[in-house]
């Protein structure tokens, strides 16, 4: 990996954002995760009015 000095100021700049990023992602992922579930559950549930088969 190249030292730091020898990056140019555009490749600095992409480095920064991805970590930025990164630290972003992590500390909101809890709050991610626990509102893909909850979409998916709402995406995927059952209707109250759907017949529900009893033992046969």
């Amino acid at each position: 990996m190249r030292k730091w000095k020898e990056y140019t100021l555009q490749e600095k700049m992409m480095i920064i954002a991805i970590i930025t990023l990164l630290i972003a992602v992590l500390f909101s992922w809890k709050r991610v995760s626990s509102g893909f579930g909850e979409g998916m559950s709402n995406f995927y549930k059952t209707s109250v009015d759907s017949p529900r088969r009893t033992g046969e």
